[in-house]
């Protein structure tokens, strides 16, 4: 007899223009990944990643009043916007390392892509390696922004990143188009672009 065909998925429960409310880590990823909800509010908390957060479609992400949330990598990049229009309120990203011509530790924003970011702390996050013998220069520790990019920074505070052997842009490296407002660079490490 003919194999039986897996039943189609159920509707999603939150149709589009919904707010989403998420609470741990899988969570956040199965409303980033899992639906086409636009809008997601993040509790207070720490959400862990194994892998870099690829943000590909329009969507906005922010903490839920009054809460402190961190979104911290544990191996690699923290967030990688790709052409898409993104925008990022009240989240401190932390713990972002890349090794040999890393760039974008914190967050990396490409080509194409419209980047908000309001109210983001951006800290802790490295790119390069200081071996002598293999070293070889990163470009923007906490965020590197790519050609071709339009990114809005209001109320941020971008400290403590680093871009080791010679690397640019220990807090910030912009090829793209860049807005600062009431925005603080401060206690970056780097030789190049943007640095503080």
């Amino acid at each position: 007899s003919p194999p039986i065909a897996p039943p189609s998925p159920p509707p999603s429960p939150h149709p589009p223009g919904d707010v989403m409310s998420v609470n741990t880590t899988a969570e956040l990823l199965f409303a980033i990944f899992g639906t086409a909800i636009p809008n997601i509010t993040l509790s207070g908390g720490t959400y862990a990643l194994s892998g870099e957060l690829v943000l590909s479609r329009d969507v906005v992400l922010r903490a839920a009043p009054n809460a402190t949330v961190v979104i911290r990598q544990q191996a690699g990049r923290v967030i990688h916007v790709q052409p898409a229009v993104v925008s990022l309120i009240g989240l401190e990203i932390r713990g972002g390392r890349l090794g040999r011509h890393g760039r974008g530790g914190g967050v990396y924003v490409a080509s194409g892509a419209r980047l908000t970011l309001i109210g983001i702390t951006v800290t802790g996050n490295h790119v390069g390696n200081s071996d002598y013998w293999i070293g070889a220069p990163g470009s923007g520790g906490g965020i590197y922004i790519a050609g071709g990019t339009t990114v809005m920074m209001d109320g941020c505070t971008v400290s403590g990143n680093s871009a080791d052997y010679m690397g640019s842009g220990g807090g910030i490296t912009n090829d793209g188009h860049l807005l600062l407002r009431n925005t603080l660079l401060t206690g970056n490490g780097g030789r190049g672009s943007c640095d503080q």
